[in-house]
Formats: structure tokens, C-alpha cells, sequence
């Protein structure tokens, strides 16, 4: 059996090739005996073997070689399908893929195969996942709101987001949310406000980011591309006047970098933007 999760969202199919790897286990190798990662093996020659050796523990077997299918031919991809063919359901192949090529994916289908794409989550889709995982954060509605509306699309960093208001809040023993502060600032900004001096002094110039988020935002929904962007953030970015967004995204950018690599001061970041 081959199993793949793929997608452009990395996060949600890299949690999904985990919770196929711990329910395996549980289920058929609790001591960890016929579980195996096979990283960084990536040609067949090296991959076959490790799917054809078992456990005298027992009869099955999971093998994870993330990104394996990316560097198999099709027709190598043909002998790894007949390899399983007569083993299917006890020799379980797990890889986490980038992408896969349509025909390779066709060449799967003729064996035992399962495919879980994860594509990019955006607006209500977003926050509807975002407020699922909200339970074990125990933050409340508003703030996790606020978060999805921010990090829209990145899971990566809305999981970051959580987790660091959730220490926030057991720290101080009270409820804390996302600073108004921060979206005035973002906001004065694209509109052409006096607002650097104010970016440059947040911690760790963390504010970039969601100037950055922003500015996708404004540039989708004033260029008519609305779907999956939450009303209120549409009926907002088309309030606020920023024409030449498009080069105030590019500058966000190398400021971004110059900033976290330490490469430019307050008076470079200036120039810069």
C-alpha cells in the first residue's frame, strides 16, 4: 500500500502523515519494532529493501520516505506499485510530497493507494479550521479570530500565534487578544501615514509580518479577487488608499529580510521603505 499527503499546505499534510504514523503504531507496533523512516532515500534500489524486510514481531510493516515519489521515473514508479502488489496491506509506504505528477498519481491508482491532499485554507475556510484547534490553546473566540484574520493561508504562523497568546495569557492570568495597536499602525501605514517610527520600535520589528499579510490582502481584493477573504476585511481593504501597493510590497519584503538578518538599522530601514 502507498500512502501519500501532499499539498500546498505543508503543515496540515505533514500533521496528517503523523497521525497516520501514531495510528499505525498503536494499532500494529506499539514497541516501535516495524515502524521505519527511510529519510533521505529517495532511488529505488535503496528504497525496495527496506519494504521488503518484516518483523518477526510482526507481519506489518510502515515505511516513511518523504519525498521519494519526486525522484522516482515513471517507470521505476511502475516497478515499485507491482513491487507492493502481492504485499499490499501489510507493507505500507508513507511519503509527504511537495507535489505529484498527475501520471504518476495515475500509475499509483493501479495498486493499493491513498492520496490526502491538503490544499491552501483560506478565509471562513481558515478560521473554521483555526477555531477546531482553538480547544487545546484555550483562547477564546475573539482572539482566535483576530489571528485567522492576520495569518490568513499560513497555518505555520497562526499555530505560532496561538500558542504564544496561550503563554501570554497563563503568564499574567488573564485574558489577552491581539493589540488594536498593531492594526492602526498596519493600517496608518498603507495609507500613507506617518507611521514607520512606530513599526520600528515594535519588538523585534514582529509587526512586518502583518504589514506583509495585509498588503496581500489589499492587493487581491482591489484587483477584484475576493473569494475567501472575509467580508469585513474586504469592505476594510477597499477603505483604505494605497495605489502604489504593489511597490510598498516589494520594499516590505527586503525589509523583512534586512531586519531579521540584522543587516540594516532604524535609519537603513527607512531608506529602504
Amino acid at each position: 500500500m502507498i500512502i501519500v499527503c501532499s499539498g500546498s499546505d505543508t503543515y496540515r499534510a505533514r500533521e496528517k502523515a503523523r497521525e497516520l504514523v501514531d495510528a499505525f503504531r498503536k494499532k500494529h507496533d506499539p514497541r516501535g519494532l516495524s515502524t521505519e523512516s527511510a529519510e533521505g532515500i529517495t532511488d529505488l534500489k535503496s528504497l525496495l529493501p527496506r519494504l521488503g524486510t518484516t518483523s518477526m514481531f510482526t507481519k506489518k510493516k510502515m515505511v516513511r520516505a518523504d519525498g521519494c515519489l519526486k525522484k522516482l521515473k515513471l517507470a521505476e514508479v511502475k516497478i515499485l506499485v507491482s513491487s507492493l502488489k502481492n504485499d499490499a496491506e501489510d507493507t505500507i509506504l508513507l511519503s509527504l510530497e511537495e507535489k505529484v505528477d498527475p501520471k504518476i498519481t495515475e500509475e499509483l491508482k493501479k495498486g493499493s493507494f491513498f492520496h490526502y491532499p491538503f490544499e491552501t485554507l483560506n478565509g471562513d475556510k481558515f478560521a473554521r479550521w483555526l477555531m477546531e484547534r482553538a480547544a487545546s490553546f484555550n483562547l477564546s473566540r475573539e482572539v482566535i479570530l483576530s489571528i485567522a484574520a492576520y495569518t490568513d493561508g499560513d497555518p505555520w504562523y497562526a499555530i505560532n500565534e496561538m500558542a504564544k497568546h496561550a503563554v501570554m495569557e497563563q503568564g499574567v492570568g488573564q485574558k489577552v487578544g491581539v493589540e488594536e495597536g498593531e492594526f492602526q499602525i498596519v493600517d496608518a501605514f498603507l495609507a500613507g501615514g506617518k507611521s514607520r517610527t512606530k513599526i520600528y520600535n515594535h519588538e523585534n520589528y514582529g509587526i512586518f509580518g502583518l504589514i506583509y499579510k495585509q498588503l496581500i490582502t489589499h492587493i487581491k481584493v482591489n484587483s477584484g479577487q475576493t473569494a475567501g477573504v472575509a467580508p469585513f476585511l474586504v469592505r476594510k481593504m477597499r477603505q483604505i488608499k494605497c495605489p502604489n501597493a504593489r511597490q510598498v510590497y516589494k520594499k516590505i519584503l527586503l525589509a523583512m529580510v534586512l531586519s531579521r538578518s540584522g543587516l540594516a538599522k532604524e535609519n537603513e530601514l527607512d531608506s529602504t521603505m
